[in-house]
C-alpha cells in the first residue's frame, strides 16, 4: 500500500484492523478457545476483497513495467489499439505476451516474485494457455511444458460462458440448456407445488444465463428453448419428454401481474435489455480501455447510435441505424428544421417537438428518460418492452388485489387458476378428455362439475359455507356464477380478512374433493383405447376371446400385445399366428417374444449357479409362463377380415360406462390364431 501512495497513518489503520481480529469455533453448539489466523484475516472479512484488489493491482503494475522494459510484449486486436498486458475480474488474471519460450519464462518469474512477496499462491493445475493459430504448432507443446500449465481448448467455458463461440450460435449455447435441463430434472419437480415451481424459475432458471446475455445476443431458438423449460416445469411437465394439454399459453403467463399474468421472464426481451446496456457503455464509459479497444476495432471514432457498420446480426455491439442525432434536425441558425422534422416524425409528435424551445449552444447528449436518475438500468427498459409488447391487451380483473391478499403464495396461484378459468374441474377436462364424466362426483345428481357448481351450489359446498358464514350472509349466493362472486370480494368495502377467509375456504374445499388429482390429466391427455383379442383355430373357428381397456402411452399402447403375449404363454400352445390391422401391433409383439426367448436362456445359464436366484425371477409374471412356442409368424389383415374382433372392442366400450356412456372412443382390435 505505501508503494502504490497510500500515507502511514492509513496503512497502520488497515493493519490494526487485521492485526487484532480473533475468530473463535462452535464445537456442538459451544464456542471453543479464540484464536489469530496466521493470515490475520478470517473469511468472509468485508476487508478481504479490498485488500486483494491491493495485491492485483501490484501483479498488474509489475506486468505493465516488464512490457516497458520489453521482457513481455503486450497484444494488440489491431494496428490501431492500444497493448494489452493483462486483464483481471475477481481472482482471475489473464495475461497476454508473444508465443516465445523466452516471454513464458519471464511471465514464470513475474509470477514467482509476486507469489512470494505477496504471498499469494497460483494453483497452475487450474491454469491454462491459449495460443493463436499463427504459432509454431512445434513450439506449443514446449510452451505449454515449460510453464506447467494445460492447453486451452475451444469448448472451455468461463462464467458458464463459451470463451470461443461458433459461425452457429445456437450450436454454442446448446450446452447451457442442456445443463439447465439437467437441472429442472434433478429438482424431481413433482412433489412442488406451483408457487414452489414459480419461485424456482424465477430465483434460479432466469437468472442461469445473465452473464451470457449480458455479453451475447443469443439466438432466438436458444430463448425458446428457455421458455420452453421454463413453462414444462411450471406446468409440472416431465421435462424429458414433455407431453399433454397446457392450460394456458405461455405468453400469456409470461405478462406482468397486473394484466393477469405471473410475470415470468421473456427471455428475448431480456436479452435485447442486457445488451443494450453494451451501447449505453459505448456512449458514456469513453475513458475506459473497453471503450478504446472498441473504437479502435470497430466505431473508428464515429457515435454507435447512427454509425453505419458491417457487423454481423448477431454482434451485440450492432444497433439499429436510424437513430438521429438533434442537430440533424436543427438549422445553422439553431431553429427546429421543420421539413425535416415532419419527414422523421408523426405530425403528432412533431407538433411536439416544434414547440420546444432550441439551446443552439449546448452539446449533445444522450440522456435516459425511463428513470429520475438519468443512468441505464436493465430492469426499466425491460419493463417498458414488456410493457409495450402487452400495451393493446386489456385486463380482464382486479389481479393487483389478488397478489395483494395475505395468505400462502399457493393459494393466490389457485386464486389465479380460477380467475383464468383453467382448473381443472370435471366439466373443463371433460370438454378436452371426452371419456371424462363431466358430472359432480360429489352429490351424483348428474349436474356439470364447474367451478360455479363446485363452490357455489353443490349441496356439500352449501353446507361449508353455512359453517363458514352462518345461514344467513349476504355475500353467499348459491344462485350467482362463481366468476362474478369472486369478484365481488374485491369490491370497495368488503373487509380484506373475509376475503382471506372466502379463497382460503375454497381452495381447502379443493383439496377435500380431491380435484388436485385431475392435474395428471392435464400433463398426460391420453385417450383411452380398448383391445380386443379373438383367439381362432387354423379352420377359422373361435375358440376364445378377451377384452381389454388402457390407456395410449407407456401403459396401454402396448395393452393389447401384452395381453396377447400373455395369453399365448399361459395356453402353452406351440405354433401360433399373430394378425393385426397395425404394424406397430406386430412389430412390438415381436420385440416380446424376441425378449422372452432371450431371458429363458439367460435363466438357464444361471440356473445351475443360483437356484435362489432362479426362484426368484420365475416368480414374476414373466417367468411363470416360458415361451413354448417356437414357431412365429406375423400378418397384416383389413378391417373387414377382422369385425368379429372390432365388434368385440365395441362391446368392451359400450359396457364400460362406469367411465364414459357417451364418449367417442377408439377401439383397437387384434386377433390372435393359435393351435
Amino acid at each position: 500500500m505505501k508503494k502504490i501512495g497510500f500515507d502511514e497513518k492509513r496503512c497502520n489503520k488497515i493493519l490494526q484492523c487485521i492485526s487484532t481480529s480473533t475468530s473463535v469455533v462452535l464445537i456442538n453448539g459451544s464456542p471453543d478457545k479464540f484464536f489469530k489466523p496466521s493470515r490475520w484475516l478470517r473469511q468472509g472479512d468485508p476487508l478481504s476483497p479490498c485488500l486483494f484488489l491491493f495485491c492485483m493491482e501490484a501483479l498488474s503494475r509489475n506486468l505493465l513495467h516488464a512490457e516497458d522494459l520489453g521482457i513481455i510484449t503486450g497484444l494488440k486486436i489491431c494496428k490501431a489499439a492500444p497493448l494489452i498486458s493483462d486483464l483481471l475480474f475477481a481472482d482471475d488474471c489473464m495475461i497476454f505476451c508473444k508465443a516465445n519460450l523466452t516471454e513464458a519464462q519471464n511471465i514464470m518469474k513475474i509470477l514467482q516474485i509476486f507469489g512470494s512477496t505477496s504471498g499469494q499462491l497460483i494453483n497452475f493445475n487450474k491454469s491454462k494457455v491459449f495460443f493463436s493459430k499463427n504459432t509454431n504448432p512445434d513450439l506449443i507443446p514446449q510452451i505449454s511444458s515449460s510453464m506447467g500449465v494445460q492447453i486451452l481448448q475451444l469448448d472451455e467455458k468461463y462464467l458458464g460462458s463459451p470463451l470461443f463461440t461458433h459461425i452457429s450460435k445456437i450450436s454454442s449455447f446448446n450446452p447451457g440448456v442442456e445443463k439447465l435441463k439437467v437441472r429442472l430434472t434433478s429438482w424431481k419437480n413433482t412433489p412442488l407445488n406451483p408457487a414452489g415451481r414459480e419461485i424456482l424459475i424465477k430465483s434460479v432458471t432466469s437468472s442461469a444465463c445473465i452473464y451470457q446475455m449480458n455479453r451475447f445476443k443469443v439466438q432466438k431458438k436458444t430463448c425458446k428453448d428457455i421458455n420452453n423449460l421454463q413453462r414444462d416445469f411450471f406446468w409440472g411437465k416431465n421435462i424429458e419428454n414433455p407431453t399433454g394439454y397446457y392450460p394456458k399459453a405461455w405468453t400469456a403467463v409470461c405478462k406482468p401481474k397486473e394484466p393477469g399474468g405471473l410475470a415470468f421472464m421473456n427471455m428475448e426481451l431480456f436479452n435485447s435489455s442486457m445488451i443494450k446496456k453494451i451501447g449505453w457503455r459505448l456512449e458514456k464509459d469513453q475513458d475506459s480501455m473497453w471503450y478504446k479497444l472498441m473504437d479502435a476495432k470497430y466505431l473508428l471514432g464515429r457515435n454507435v447510435l447512427n454509425m453505419d457498420t458491417k457487423a454481423k446480426n448477431g454482434d451485440s455491439w450492432n444497433f439499429p441505424h436510424n437513430v438521429e442525432r438533434l442537430e440533424s434536425i436543427l438549422l445553422p441558425d439553431g431553429n427546429w428544421d421543420v421539413d425535416q422534422i415532419l419527414t422523421l416524425f408523426s405530425n403528432d409528435k412533431a407538433a411536439v417537438i416544434v414547440n420546444l424551445q432550441t439551446h443552439p449552444n449546448e452539446e449533445d447528449r444522450v440522456i435516459w428518460d425511463l428513470n429520475d436518475k438519468d443512468v441505464f438500468s436493465v430492469k426499466e427498459l425491460y419493463k417498458a418492452k414488456i410493457e409495450d409488447l402487452y400495451s393493446n391487451d386489456i385486463p380482464t380483473g382486479n389481479w393487483a388485489s389478488i397478489w395483494n391478499m395475505k395468505v400462502a403464495p399457493v393459494i393466490r396461484i389457485f386464486l389465479w387458476k380460477c380467475g383464468q378459468g383453467i382448473l381443472p374441474t370435471n366439466a373443463k377436462t371433460a370438454s378436452i378428455l371426452h371419456y371424462i364424466n363431466p358430472s359432480c362426483t360429489v352429490c351424483n345428481n348428474g349436474e356439470a362439475e364447474t367451478m360455479s357448481h363446485m363452490w357455489l351450489n353443490c349441496p356439500a359446498a352449501i353446507l361449508v359455507w353455512k359453517e363458514v358464514l352462518g345461514s344467513i350472509n349476504s355475500h353467499f349466493d348459491s344462485n350467482t356464477i362463481f366468476i362474478e362472486w369472486l369478484t365481488s370480494w374485491f369490491q370497495p368495502g368488503i373487509n380484506g380478512t373475509n376475503c382471506n377467509i372466502y379463497v382460503t375456504t375454497c381452495w381447502l374445499s379443493l383439496l377435500s374433493l380431491g380435484i388436485t388429482s385431475k392435474y395428471a390429466l392435464y400433463k398426460t391427455l391420453k385417450p383411452l383405447f380398448y383391445t380386443a383379442l379373438i383367439m381362432t383355430d387354423f379352420a377359422g373357428n373361435i375358440t376364445r376371446t378377451k377384452g381389454h381397456p388402457g390407456y395410449n402411452g407407456a401403459e396401454g399402447a402396448t395393452a393389447g400385445e401384452e395381453l396377447a403375449f400373455q395369453w399365448a404363454k399361459e395356453l402353452q400352445h406351440t405354433n401360433v399366428t399373430i394378425s393385426a390391422e397395425a404394424m406397430e401391433t406386430l412389430v412390438q409383439f415381436k420385440l416380446l417374444h424376441h425378449k422372452a426367448v432371450t431371458r429363458r436362456f439367460h435363466l438357464s445359464y444361471h440356473a445351475r449357479r443360483n437356484c435362489q436366484q432362479e426362484e426368484v425371477e420365475r416368480s414374476s409374471n414373466m417367468g411363470n409362463y416360458p415361451v413354448s412356442f417356437v414357431f412365429l409368424s406375423l400378418s397384416i389383415i383389413t378391417r373387414q377380415q377382422n369385425m368379429d374382433a372390432f365388434n368385440l372392442a365395441l362391446f368392451c366400450k359400450n359396457n364400460a360406462g362406469r367411465i364414459s356412456s357417451t364418449s367417442a372412443t377408439n377401439v383397437i382390435p387384434n386377433v390372435v390364431y393359435a393351435s
